[in-house]
């Protein structure tokens, strides 16, 4: 069960999708995409997928270090509603689709200062964000620019692995699961600006789509971590 577990997280890949038009207004999409468990599994996947309420990720018994990443997952419906609350923000809704094993939450905004109050803001909330102190993001003239704070999402999952280990009596063997369960784990980012066209981008590997309107990031951010890859302290895109 628990290599199960291990071979489930593995094919988790974040998503983060943000639509920003040229006023400044726009939508965004936070999601725990399982989708893969499928392909690996086959019919198997197919078979869990009727069998089970699938949500951020398959719902399996999992020790206790694992379930605390899980109950981190399946916190969509609490940020959404605490994103309800907050000035700018419109249509806030956590989902949980067994089709597509995507579960997260989505909002629009009406500034991209109002995205960024509203996530930041639940860097010490009961919600589910990746947001954190320090990271900004503000659009002028012909210029995107997105600060990603004090730390990444690798740091997250590192802090995890230190909570968790010195919860238990053998802290190595504990950071060593995490390690592995995370290791393929992938981070997907993608623009969206309907309006303009993009010009570059200053981030190495990001993807232009052929109409210039989307801008698409994947990270392993673990495996990043191993090889101490360095991406520059803030995203800068240029519209044409």
């Amino acid at each position: 069960m628990l290599l199960m577990a291990v071979s489930l997280s593995s094919c988790i890949t974040i998503i983060e999708e943000i639509t920003i038009r040229k006023d400044g207004s726009g939508s965004y999409r936070l999601a725990l995409d399982a989708s893969k468990v499928k392909d690996m599994f086959g019919d198997m996947g197919n078979s869990l997928e009727s069998k089970l309420e699938l949500d951020t990720t398959v719902a399996i018994e999992a020790p206790d270090s694992v379930g605390t990443i899980v109950q981190e997952e399946k916190k969509y419906d609490m940020t959404a509603r605490l994103l309800a609350e907050k000035r700018g923000i419109s249509n806030s809704k956590g989902f949980n689709d067994t089709i597509t094993l995507q579960s997260g939450y989505a909002f629009d905004f009406a500034s991209l200062a109002d995205m960024q109050d509203a996530l930041l803001s639940l860097e010490d909330g009961e919600g589910f964000g990746l947001w954190n102190e320090g990271a900004s993001i503000a659009m002028s003239g012909k210029k995107l620019k997105r600060r990603y704070g004090s730390s990444n999402f690798s740091d997250f999952l590192m802090e995890v692995m230190d909570k968790e280990g010195e919860e238990d009596k053998d802290k190595n063997a504990v950071q060593g699961m995490f390690k592995m369960m995370f290791r393929d784990l992938e981070f997907k980012t993608v623009y969206h600006f309907p309006d303009q066209k993009i010009k570059k981008c200053n981030l190495k590997g990001a993807e232009i789509s052929s109409d210039r309107h989307f801008l698409t990031i994947m990270e392993m951010p673990m495996e990043e971590k191993k090889k101490s890859v360095k991406k520059p302290d803030e995203l800068v895109v240029r519209f044409k």
